[in-house]
């Protein structure tokens, strides 16, 4: 009997190691979506994110295989989803373009994380407990990053704002703080002794420096998640149902007070919720025109540059939407984002998982993991979390663990080996085809400083071999193609200007392609590029300049409209006045000199 008591002690050691060791991690294969590059591009986030998924398989595999569990892994209707989903996107994937590869990597290295939560819980290796301390702890990690560039102590990652966390600039910051508020208040609710009043202070400090990140979205995230993690866990559903005449008036109480409280929020930050208003209307438009399957995928900015393109030129605009107007790279709304990129059927798929998850969750009370899920989901009606890894990983995680059921009959453990091998191979493979960031950002780097030494030819050398990395990237495809054009490479130029237009929807590639026009004494085009940049974004008094300047040369002089341009240049109201505005202005004054001509009362006399 001792003998057996000591084996059950040895066994259960065992398992609190196992289920420790696994817990760090998952906690670092979201942390390393936290490391900070140089550069804001995105794809080298996912290079440390395979590395860690590449471990957890690794070790999965070798608990699964040397640990003998009597339940095994098996399919439920989610598995097949994602894979449906997936082959999905991939099928709406221009491989001609390669407009986002780096998305492919992403999507591979979630789809082999969302079988291995599958299989860890299935097995019994991890608990959503434990999943949920996990998901809390990067939260705090956040915070305290966020409390200490708050104070100075580290540098935020945006000019402007003062708190970022690893994020780039306070919003999906913010955003990710408010998936950690419900999480932590379950697990306070839930939880006894210690871990309690751990999971209270951990509350505490997230609260303390939510607000600060002056996220509306994250705000309403935050607040409606916890007050229904509330209602789940103190029953009050039940409770309000026998008090019918108190749940009335408690209704109205709320409805009352989230329409004073919607209001205030919105008048908070006006022009950046009529931008978000006017982004939608320009993205619904588009959806109208393909709602089925969608423009495909990442094709978000070719579509709504087109749709603004065509509002501004028809001149059904109004004077807000013109001020508040811009060159977005997401929708703002990753509901209306899913829908021109995919359509409705991929948006269905979407909820169709969530639902299921949700329904899991509820049924298996992981109120926590539920709460979370409803903060982010609420969070990416007016954001644009997924386009982080960091969100996307989090996504995945909660979302596998709300699927698991917590019951499966024994399966077929040469199944689930076969499963095994195949994620640890797929992990290996994703890696192998990406490069170190490291490298990479060093030679962007110097490409860079040789182009402002005016090294032009050993700068485009360098541009050249970085290319098939980075030409996902807007920025550099726009500075090769600027790098070109200072060498009067103008054909050449013009390609990447042209794709980096497909990348992001930038009104200075439409300047760029008319200035490479006008060097080739093409006027009429030059003309024409500095129009479509116009009405892309006619709150941007460069573009003006520009065509003014081209009217002013001796083979395109054209007096009538030389005087146009000048008057909007010289009294058009911009969005942000700086100092290249006032060195235009002087320009243009002393061009018009130049050609005999006067400016009284904002009236050009020639």
């Amino acid at each position: 009997m001792e003998k057996v008591f000591r084996q059950i002690k040895i066994l259960s050691i065992g398992k609190m190691i196992c289920s420790i060791g696994i817990s760090l991690l998952l906690l670092g294969v979201i942390n390393t979506t936290f490391i900070s590059f140089s550069t804001h591009d995105l794809s080298f986030f996912i290079y440390p994110l395979s590395w860690a998924i590449l471990c957890l398989t690794v070790v999965l595999s070798f608990l699964k295989f040397f640990i003998r569990r009597k339940k095994c892994f098996q399919f439920v209707v989610a598995d097949l989803l994602v894979i449906i989903l997936l082959g999905y996107w991939l099928l709406r994937y221009d491989f001609d373009l390669q407009l986002a590869n780096w998305k492919l990597f992403l999507f591979g290295e979630l789809c082999i994380l969302w079988f291995s939560i599958r299989m860890l819980l299935e097995c019994n290796l991890i608990s959503v407990e434990k999943i949920s301390w996990v998901l809390l702890s990067t939260g705090i990690i956040q915070s305290v990053w966020g409390i200490l560039q708050l104070y100075g102590f580290c540098e935020s990652n945006h000019s402007k704002f003062d708190i970022t966390g690893s994020f780039f600039n306070p919003g999906p910051y913010s955003g990710y703080i408010a998936i950690m508020v419900p999480v932590s208040l379950y697990l306070f609710l839930s939880t006894k002794c210690m871990k309690r009043y751990v999971a209270l202070f951990f509350l505490a400090v997230l609260l303390c420096i939510l607000p600060a990140g002056m996220s509306r979205s994250a705000w309403i995230g935050a607040i409606v998640s916890s007050v229904i993690v509330l209602f789940w866990q103190n029953n009050w559903i039940k409770y309000w149902y026998l008090k019918r005449k108190l749940s009335v008036l408690c209704l109205v109480v709320s409805v009352v007070g989230i329409a004073v409280g919607s209001y205030l929020m919105f008048n908070l930050k006006k022009d950046s919720a009529y931008g978000r208003l006017f982004i939608w209307k320009n993205t619904v438009c588009a959806i109208w025109k393909k709602p089925v399957f969608g423009y495909g995928s990442c094709m978000f900015p070719v579509a709504y540059a087109q749709e603004q393109t065509d509002r501004f030129r028809s001149g059904k605009y109004t004077a807000t939407e013109e001020r508040v107007a811009g060159n977005p790279e997401y929708a703002f709304n990753e509901y209306l984002q899913i829908l021109v990129e995919g359509g409705c059927l991929l948006l269905f798929g979407v909820v169709v998982i969530v639902a299921y998850a949700l329904s899991g969750g509820i049924k298996r009370r992981d109120y926590g993991l539920c709460g979370g899920l409803i903060s982010l989901l609420i969070f990416a009606f007016s954001s644009y979390p997924f386009q982080y890894p960091a969100f996307c990983v989090v996504a995945v995680i909660i979302v596998a663990s709300l699927s698991t059921k917590r019951t499966i009959g024994v399966g077929n453990n040469v199944y689930g080996h076969c499963v095994l091998v195949f994620l640890v191979a797929a992990s290996i493979f994703l890696l192998f085809l990406q490069d170190a960031p490291k490298g990479v950002i060093e030679k962007l780097d110097k490409c860079r400083y040789l182009r402002s030494t005016d090294a032009l030819e050993v700068a485009e050398k360098g541009y050249a071999m970085l290319y098939p990395d980075l030409k996902h990237n807007a920025d550099f495809v726009y500075e090769y193609g600027l790098c070109l054009s200072q060498q009067k490479k103008y054909l050449e130029s013009n390609e990447l200007l042209r794709r980096s237009m497909l990348l992001r929807c930038n009104y200075q590639c439409y300047n760029a392609l008319g200035g490479n026009s006008q060097q080739q004494q093409n006027y009429e085009q030059a003309e024409k590029y500095y129009y479509d940049a116009i009405y892309l974004l006619p709150n941007r008094i460069y573009s003006y300049y520009r065509l003014f300047l081209l009217y002013a040369q001796p083979e395109f002089y054209q007096p009538d409209k030389l005087k146009q341009m000048a008057k909007i240049v010289l009294t058009k109201r911009p969005k942000v006045y700086s100092k290249a505005i006032e060195e235009m202005r002087g320009e243009v004054k002393v061009i018009l000199k130049e050609h005999g001509c006067d400016l009284k009362s904002h009236v050009i006399d020639c």
